[in-house]
């Protein structure tokens, strides 16, 4: 369970057991840029990443069950 820099690392990293969580932020079809929250399955804060220039992020963590929280201005 892990957040990665904007954008993440490159996908062949990932590890059998692992999920990758991934999306765009976006408003009016344009991207928007700010934090993204990983919560796990209780809600409890798990991860935070800044989203790219193009509103992109990225989470790779343990397989279950998770939420996504954008927080943008």
């Amino acid at each position: 369970m892990c957040g990665a820099k904007a954008g993440g690392p490159d996908a062949s990293t990932i590890k059998p057991g692992e999920t990758t969580i991934q999306g765009q932020v976006t408003r009016g079809g344009e991207p928007v840029t700010g934090y993204v929250r990983l919560l796990d399955a209780t809600g409890e804060f798990t991860a935070e990443v800044p989203t790219s220039a193009t509103g992109q992020f990225r989470f790779y963590a343990a397989e279950g069950t998770w939420t996504v929280r954008a927080l943008v201005p």
